[in-house]
């Protein structure tokens, strides 16, 4: 199952087939780690939310539900080969949000990048 699900992520960031780049593979990972752990997922979403909040920075929030992942699941579970797995599929969705990160953080502060310029300058909401 989870080699499956670890093709499921690639195949999704890098289609083979179709004649378009693909996705970034966080929701394909989420979808995966939700059918895996239910519980510890449930917990790294409600960290993704108390992120989002106030930064509304949606990147920066999956990054850390993400990076909480392993260390619930070896810390509720006791169960080290599934955290290191838990820690190793998100690096696929790093890679492909890399150069999203990259821009982001050469044309504006990194104040700017991590919260929400629109929310400040009232443009929204």
């Amino acid at each position: 199952m989870l080699s499956a699900g670890a093709a499921a992520v690639v195949g999704h960031s890098w289609p083979v087939y179709i004649g378009f780049p693909g996705g970034k593979g966080a929701a394909t990972t989420a979808g995966i780690f939700l059918a895996l752990v239910p519980l510890h997922m449930a917990i790294a979403i409600l960290i993704m939310i108390l992120c989002l909040i106030p930064t509304r920075n949606a990147t920066l929030s999956a990054f850390l539900g993400f990076l909480a992942l392993p260390f619930l699941v070896w810390w509720l579970q006791g169960d080290w080969p599934l955290a290191l797995y838990m820690g190793l599929l998100p690096s696929v969705v790093g890679l492909k949000h890399r150069p999203t990160a990259r821009h982001a953080l050469a044309s504006r502060p990194l104040r700017e990048v991590v919260f929400d310029p629109w929310r400040r300058e009232g443009r929204m909401g």
